[in-house]
């Protein structure tokens, strides 16, 4: 497949990171030097940046779904926290979040916290950990969480993985 140059970002940015939705928005980390990144939105031809948090010198967006963006801002040592950009753009912190993986159409977020313990929120609410018997990578829309897990009292080698959630 041919690349294509999205016109409407700063002259000389590169990008860190894309991911679409299903409307056609693309989300994208736009680094204009090797220590400011900032994110945005595309559509239809049309880049829009994201606002970054407060107190914060940068950002950088995961995954877009159903209008909800996820990322993490960055404060000037590129420590993180955990964001949702909600279907108007406001930036919100995720309670106790570290950074951000995977987002579902109902939500339901997948990053780490703050003690680097993979969590899970919807939207902005905190609902506790994810499975940790395994690294998880991404949600269903259904919330089944996937990933690779080793075989009992074995660390590698990790094996495609679904927890089933009850």
């Amino acid at each position: 497949m041919p690349s294509v140059k999205l016109p409407g970002f700063p002259l000389g940015s590169r990008v860190k990171g894309v991911d679409g939705d299903g409307d056609g928005t693309v989300v994208v980390t736009v680094m204009g030097t090797p220590s400011t990144w900032h994110p945005y939105t595309w559509k239809n031809g049309t880049a829009k940046q994201l606002p970054v948090l407060a107190g914060a010198a940068n950002a950088q967006v995961t995954e877009i779904s159903n209008g909800y963006v996820i990322g993490d801002a960055l404060d000037s040592d590129f420590h993180s926290t955990a964001v949702l950009w909600n279907k108007d753009g406001k930036v919100t912190a995720l309670p106790n979040g570290d950074s951000t993986t995977a987002i579902n159409s109902q939500g339901l977020i997948l990053g780490s916290n703050k003690k680097l313990v993979s969590g899970l929120w919807q939207l902005t609410t905190d609902v506790g950990a994810a499975p940790s018997d395994g690294r998880v990578y991404t949600l269903g829309d259904d919330g089944t969480p996937a990933g690779a897990k080793a075989l009992a009292g074995t660390t590698y080698p990790r094996f495609p993985a679904v927890w089933r959630c009850g």
